[in-house]
């Protein structure tokens, strides 16, 4: 127990007025005594007829995992036993700082009831964080004195990337675009797998006659081709220092991987082979390209282990080495990110010799701080200096984009909440144009 402010107050004001009694005639000092021993009596009373702390028992239900960017719940369940006065409780959860800090929740405790409710949780990078104890404190009857405990918790819960978001998102797309279906289906009249022959009629492509077949049937055949669905798809996510930074209170670096998931979960439902390569200045993780829709979870699995190291990232080694472990034409996801053209150079240099043999389509997030400040009314000298040095430096950026583009790369810049399906579009795009 320890003091409300009302409390202080009360006798932060008997005292001095015990003092104006004695001042004024020094037979009034039992007067001034009383005063104090009243204000300590209501606190003593305060005491006596409150709510026990032995008295309410807490119960934490935790979800077994919370997914990045998304609010998860701890159900709080506070039980009373019968007896005593009601009270209102204020509730705290106090978790580590990779968490949002919850608010505190005040809720009405009566004798012999049961008091359910959720604490919000939102979690901000993945890992591993601790969720250490619940606190919940009321007052007495008279608001005099604070009664305080704690449940001690100490439990820890997962933090994964947003498989949920991402599949809620698949599945929108599945609705608009049948080539993300559930059930196998051949897409004729393009594409480049042989599917069948057919007698030529009015209205078909007359592109797709067969002239050998023809002549051998003395008639004109068609040759019916669908679109192939094993192609092989590696997701390359930078992990170096500059995808540490936080764009809308999330790192480049769970973006970029929530976005690659996205796409992970479509093509293979697709039917098309996905693998996921990390590296900085060392090859963090290698999973070789995987088919079925039940790869996504190993996919998910191995995602969740990207952290970011505080290094500046090793593009010759990272590149060379996703190049020399792949054996055939592959589409080639790189999300990572840059500063400016001389710190490109040599991102640029190995990319264009990986897009010698492979396919690449290269990501960066935009910029919104950046592009906010090129925008905005400048009101001083130093807002144009803001201005036009981060004018110079998206130029920059899009010098490294143009450049990137004449070696034969495919290029894709997007927000943060656009990238995971722009990223699909460009996906069907590639498969649309049999650019693989």
């Amino acid at each position: 127990m320890y003091p409300t402010f009302r409390a202080v107050i009360l006798l932060a004001s008997a005292v001095p007025t015990s003092l104006f009694f004695v001042i004024y005639d020094a037979s009034l000092w039992v007067h001034g005594v009383a005063l104090i021993l009243v204000v300590l009596g209501l606190c003593g009373s305060d005491a006596v007829f409150s709510l026990r702390s032995r008295s309410v028992t807490a119960n934490c239900k935790l979800p077994a995992l919370l997914y990045i960017g998304e609010e998860g719940h701890v159900t709080v369940t506070l039980e009373v036993l019968p007896g005593r006065t009601a009270a209102r409780a204020e509730c705290l959860l106090n978790v580590e700082p990779s968490l949002v800090p919850p608010s505190a929740i005040q809720v009405d405790l009566r004798p012999g009831s049961t008091t359910t409710f959720d604490v919000p949780l939102v979690p901000l990078k993945r890992g591993k964080p601790k969720i250490h104890c619940l606190w919940y404190r009321w007052t007495g009857p008279f608001g005099l004195l604070y009664i305080q405990t704690k449940r001690q918790i100490e439990t820890v819960v997962p933090v994964v990337p947003n498989s949920r978001a991402v599949q809620r998102a698949a599945i929108q797309l599945s609705i608009r675009n049948d080539l993300i279906g559930g059930k196998s289906q051949s897409q004729y009249g393009s594409g480049s797998e042989f599917s069948a022959l057919r007698e030529y009629v009015p209205g078909l492509d007359s592109r797709s006659i067969d002239w050998n077949q023809s002549a051998r049937h003395r008639k004109l055949i068609c040759a019916e081709h669908e679109v192939e669905r094993n192609h092989q798809i590696i997701l390359a996510v930078d992990t170096g220092r500059l995808m540490a930074e936080p764009v809308g209170g999330i790192s480049r670096l769970d973006h970029a991987i929530n976005a690659s998931l996205l796409l992970a979960y479509s093509s293979l439902r697709s039917g098309d082979r996905v693998g996921l390569y990390g590296f900085d200045s060392e090859i963090r993780t290698l999973v070789r390209p995987l088919g079925g829709i039940r790869s996504f979870m190993q996919l998910q699995q191995a995602s969740a282990g990207l952290e970011v190291h505080h290094g500046d990232t090793n593009f010759t080694l990272g590149l060379m080495n996703l190049m020399g472990s792949l054996s055939r034409r592959t589409l080639i996801i790189l999300q990572t990110d840059f500063v400016d053209t001389i710190t490109a150079e040599i991102m640029v240099e190995n990319i264009g010799r990986l897009a010698s043999r492979h396919l690449v389509l290269f990501c960066i997030l935009s910029d919104p701080g950046l592009e906010e400040v090129v925008t905005k009314e400048p009101h001083s000298v130093v807002d144009m200096t803001h201005a036009v040095v981060a004018a110079d430096i998206a130029n920059e950026r899009k010098v490294v984009i143009e450049r990137l583009r004449r070696l034969g790369v495919l290029c894709l810049e997007a927000s943060t909440e656009s990238m995971g399906i722009e990223l699909v579009n460009q996906y069907l795009k590639v498969k649309r144009l049999e650019l693989i």
